[in-house]
């Protein structure tokens, strides 16, 4: 069946993160990464929202060239620093119609989903042996909801590089 809409689900790699970063700018690859370096983390955030810089990425992400390629709407749910879990659980608590294919980007395998006192999420590390088995039970999870995957282990040989060139 081809879907008539993409729901994409990952992490940076997946959201578009920094991709269109420079044409919203009007600068040059170079100039924009060394804007970001001459800025403490927080204050690139808070530019970036100010920028809008996101919308940018996302149009130019794995997720909208994909669904262009199904000819099919899409809806790039993807956040920076997400783990697996978090995706599944943003998942379970999001309603999928017949006519979409969930699609998730594998992240980061020792990512793990925390909540801080707050309930706020946040990113934290954990030891191999324990991620692996969240990672195989976020998965085993999400191959019950009928899910596609993608792995882009290496960026520069990845569909994200191969399609979001920088031109």
């Amino acid at each position: 069946m081809t879907p008539r809409r993409i729901v994409g689900y990952g992490c940076s790699l997946t959201a578009g993160t920094e991709l269109g970063d420079h044409i919203v700018l009007g600068k040059s690859i170079e100039e924009t990464d060394a804007l970001k370096r001459s800025m403490p983390l927080y204050d690139w955030y808070s530019f970036e929202r100010k920028h809008n810089l996101e919308a940018e990425g996302r149009q130019r992400s794995w997720v909208a060239h994909l669904a262009q390629l199904y000819s099919a709407s899409y809806d790039n749910r993807a956040q920076s620093g997400a783990s697996l879990d978090q995706c599944l659980l943003r998942m379970k608590n999001s309603l999928h119609a017949e006519h979409e294919q969930v699609i998730v980007g594998l992240t980061y395998i020792q990512r793990a989903l925390k909540f801080d006192q707050s309930l706020e999420i946040i990113a934290k590390h954990q030891d191999l042996e324990t991620a692996c088995w969240n990672w195989y039970r976020a998965l085993d999870q999400m191959c019950d909801m009928s899910c596609w995957f993608v792995d882009i282990s290496d960026c520069n040989a990845s569909i994200a590089y191969h399609w979001c060139k920088n031109e």
